[in-house]
């Protein structure tokens, strides 16, 4: 029987925005007790891949971890993996900042453990070919993907357990495979059965080299099933396995191994993850057509490789908040990167940029992603920071910029003020973006609900969105609509004002005045009326006020509603309540989470009590006013999560315009801080 090389370790990651009590319980259950039996086992190797979160975590909460780490790396029974700091998808972050990231936890695994990383961890299996001309400039020697990537560059079952050659631009790079069939086992096999798996291996290859890279959501599983000490135990039953077969299987360092061992084999490996994600990536329609496909190619021998499903970037189209965050994290990149002759701002708002690219947030599988409204905050709230630091002391002057915002071909109109950021997009001509700066939070951050594979019937019949649940929404509607039948999307929409184009009329930068309009049409009484909207914004220091024109454009009188749609992304946790005056001065007051509605009423007042904040809206004429909170439904550790995305608050006032005539109504947006 061939030498068997056997590469073991762990990948560990939390995201930035997890709890204190998560990573408590990982250290206690997971990375404390793997570090101390690793240290009873000194023949035993391992490689670890520490997220910088993690490692940052450890550093300030439980230091002596480090002082046993550094004693394992030294005795060169431990190999550190780098990779990105805060551990971002490499293909949707500019290549200066998949540099950066890099670099950084180089330098502070370098910095704490006296060796430099020459492997990196891909988050997510997430590969593109040019990450191999990047990851070798930044000084790394080889990565790790999943056996089923290798088989999409041609290799055959029987070659995917040896490690190959990467090339691109000249650059070259090792990478090894993890074995994913193994790692099945793991889950439902005895360490024995893990062990004569390998041996079958041994037998029909030539010097395998088997790798087992754990993920720690992957032990959690198991932890959660039978509980934390058993899955140590199996762990350390599994050392002992291996120590009792040392004669044919050795336990091996990826760089030790590498000395040796050469030349290897080169190819290709597309761009590519694993299994899953290519699936979560598609379309609902799409999903069902790969299942198919996938069952049917599997009657082919290695026929699976032939469909790859789809690919990360697709998330960015397939979900729009997805790519408007996207979008918010390359526009503060630019702004970043203005940053001339201060490398110590530059570098702390680089740092805030990099906090905002983790990785959890920019997608939809295993867990909620962009569903959770925490994570969506966070990245948020570090791309309003980085904006403020590189903004300090340039003499920042407020001003309308006109742009792509979201590269779709249409230019959005971005106000930055002093103290809030409005992003308007000519789309509709809402404000997709509301940053209030002293607390670094995006008011107007919501969440579209989307239909997904799981949801039930019950869920199907709550309603689903046909557009971006942001503000300032225009919504013709009958008078004879209902809030229930408009929360649950079973309302008609009269007119074309929501998903089509608005045109610039002017604007005014120096009194920061943006005048855009659209001639549309609204469909009554079974025919298309020609409809104009005037929709004119004022920008303040802590205010937008909106004038709408309406007019009629036909010889008939129109009757409906018409509506303005806030949707306010408020603290999920903290308490918010809802205050508002109607005309005879009567108050009515809710909290976020209720619905509501009134009539006469003059202004509201909405209260995050959170983050000391008050935000007021009024209208020029009394209206009515609907409010709900929104919710969606998305799976988070085989758990069907609901969670707070907004409150939805509509202005509506009932409309009657004679031919040819024009109607004004006047919506301000005001925000303030709570002494």
């Amino acid at each position: 029987m061939s030498k068997t090389y056997l590469i073991l370790g762990s990948h560990n990651h939390l995201s930035i925005s997890a709890a204190d009590r998560d990573f408590s319980y990982r250290y206690e259950n997971l990375y404390k007790p793997l570090l101390k039996l690793l240290n009873e086992y000194e023949d035993i190797h391992s490689v670890i891949h520490h997220s910088g979160v993690v490692l940052e975590w450890i550093e300030s909460n439980h230091p002596e971890y480090f002082i046993l780490l550094k004693e394992l790396v030294k005795r060169k029974q431990i190999e550190m993996l780098g990779g990105g700091f805060y551990e971002p998808v490499f293909s949707i972050i500019p290549n200066s900042d998949k540099l950066g990231q890099i670099e950084k936890l180089t330098t502070y695994i370098r910095a704490q453990f006296g060796r430099r990383p020459r492997g990196a961890w891909i988050p997510e299996m997430v590969w593109e070919p040019n990450l191999a001309y990047t990851l070798r400039n930044s000084g790394m020697e080889y990565t790790i993907l999943n056996d089923s990537q290798f088989l999409l560059s041609g290799l055959d079952k029987s070659e995917i357990y040896r490690p190959v050659i990467v090339e691109e631009q000249g650059k070259l790079l090792t990478v090894f495979p993890n074995s994913m069939e193994l790692l099945k086992t793991v889950v439902t096999g005895s360490p024995q059965d893990v062990i004569d798996k390998i041996k079958a291996i041994s037998i029909s290859v030539d010097n395998p080299v088997i790798v087992l890279i754990f993920n720690d959501d992957f032990i959690l599983g198991r932890m959660e099933q039978h509980g934390s000490e058993w899955v140590i135990d199996w762990i350390k039953r599994f050392f002992e396995e291996i120590a009792k077969n040392k004669d044919w299987l050795e336990p091996v360092l990826p760089l030790l191994y590498l000395k040796d061992i050469y030349p290897l084999e080169k190819v290709y490996i597309p761009e590519s993850s694993y299994v899953e994600m290519a699936y979560w990536s598609l379309e609902k329609e799409r999903q069902r057509d790969y299942i198919v496909a996938r069952e049917e190619l599997k009657k082919i021998k290695n026929g699976e490789v032939f469909l790859r499903g789809g690919f990360f970037k697709q998330f960015l189209s397939k979900y729009r908040d997805i790519n408007f965050l996207y979008s918010r994290m390359i526009h503060t990149h630019l702004l970043v990167n203005q940053i001339r002759g201060d490398k110590y701002k530059k570098r702390s708002a680089q740092n805030e940029l990099w906090k905002g690219q983790c990785n959890s947030v920019y997608w939809h599988g295993k867990d909620s992603g962009i569903y959770d409204n925490k994570l969506r905050k966070n990245a948020y709230r570090s791309f309003i920071e980085a904006e403020k630091v590189a903004r300090t002391g340039n003499g920042f002057l407020p001003s309308i910029i006109v742009t792509d915002f979201d590269m779709d071909g249409c230019m959005e109109y971005l106000y930055q003020g002093k103290f809030i950021n409005a992003f308007i997009h000519s789309v509709g001509g809402m404000v997709i973006e509301l940053d209030y700066f002293p607390r670094s939070w995006n008011y107007f951050d919501s969440m579209m609900r989307r239909e997904e594979p799981y949801h039930s019937s019950d869920v199907k019949a709550i309603g689903y969105d046909w557009y971006p649940r942001k503000s300032f929404v225009d919504h013709f509607v009958p008078r004879s609509t209902t809030s229930g039948d408009f929360f649950a999307m079973r309302y008609r929409e009269l007119g074309d004002f929501i998903t089509r184009k608005y045109k610039l009329d002017r604007l005014d930068r120096e009194k920061k005045n943006l005048y855009l309009f659209r001639t549309g049409k609204l469909q009554i009484d079974g025919t298309r009326k020609l409809f104009k909207v005037e929709k004119n914004f004022q920008f303040k220091r802590r205010e937008i006020v909106v004038t709408y024109k309406l007019n009629n454009l036909t010889e008939s009188r129109l009757d409906f509603s018409f509506g303005v749609e806030f949707n306010l992304g408020l603290p999920i946790d903290g308490s918010s309540r809802i205050v508002a005056a109607d005309v005879e001065n009567r108050f009515f007051e809710n909290d976020k989470e209720s619905r509501f509605e009134l009539a006469g009423v003059e202004n509201l007042t909405v209260y995050d009590e959170e983050n000391e904040v008050a935000m007021v809206l009024m209208a020029n004429s009394a209206f009515g006013l609907w409010s709900s909170p929104l919710y969606t439904y998305s799976y988070s550790r085989n758990r069907l999560l609901e969670i707070y995305q907004a409150t939805t608050i509509v202005l509506k006032w009932d409309i009657s315009i004679a031919p040819f005539a024009r109607i004004m109504r006047k919506v301000s947006f005001r925000i303030n801080d709570v002494k």
